[in-house]
């Protein structure tokens, strides 16, 4: 059959379109996705990288606060037998004090009486906080004083006070004095070391 443009007007071109096969636009679209997948796994290996570095480093934090645990635990054992070493080193020496204390207290008395002539003790009392009280009887008021002047010179009694001084008659022993003080008794002290009194003298304060 043939066609005749009446019209005087050129026909126009048809452009035919291209044909795409499925497997090109299974492969168009295949790209974009997996280039998709691909920094969706490279983005997750960078964080788990990431998490790894984080968790070792939480390992290595614990593992050092366990080993400084562990110190602390044994220092705090070691001070623990210190103090109780410290305990029983205290009360030792409290008990060899306690032993040793009226051993002491009678010594120093009994020095401090052999060079008082004249002068006699009847009696000896504690009376707390390391005081004794003396009581007894001398020949004269320089035998009292010269007690007390080597009580204070002997090293071991300090706070030495005078209470009372009283005059006693007897036809047969003659004029006495019955007097009684007290002392504190400080055995820690050094030997020698003088208080501040008088100095020691020689008795010899007769009736």
């Amino acid at each position: 059959m043939i066609r005749i443009n009446l019209l005087g007007r050129p026909r126009p071109k048809v452009k035919r379109a291209v044909a795409i096969t499925g497997g090109l636009q299974l492969v168009l679209f295949a790209i974009p996705v997996g280039v998709a997948v691909l920094a969706l796994v490279g983005h997750h290996w960078i964080i788990q990288l990431g998490i790894d570095e984080v968790n070792e480093e939480i390992k290595t934090t614990d593992a050092r606060l366990k080993s400084l645990t562990g110190v602390q635990t044994k220092v705090e054992q070691r001070q623990k037998t210190l103090d109780e070493l410290q305990n029983h080193r205290d009360t030792i020496a409290e008990l060899v004090q306690k032993q040793s204390g009226p051993h002491q207290l009678l010594e120093a008395v009994g020095a401090t009486v052999n060079r008082t002539p004249t002068l006699w003790l009847i009696e000896m009392r504690d009376r707390g906080e390391e005081r004794i009280e003396f009581k007894g009887r001398a020949g004269s008021m320089n035998a009292i004083s010269d007690f007390i002047s080597n009580l204070q010179n002997s090293g071991k009694f300090t706070e030495v006070e005078i209470q009372e001084a009283v005059e006693k008659a007897d036809r047969e022993e003659g004029v006495s004095f019955e007097f009684t003080l007290s002392a504190k008794f400080s055995p820690s002290q050094r030997s020698g070391q003088a208080s501040e009194g008088q100095p020691q003298t020689a008795a010899g304060g007769g009736p």
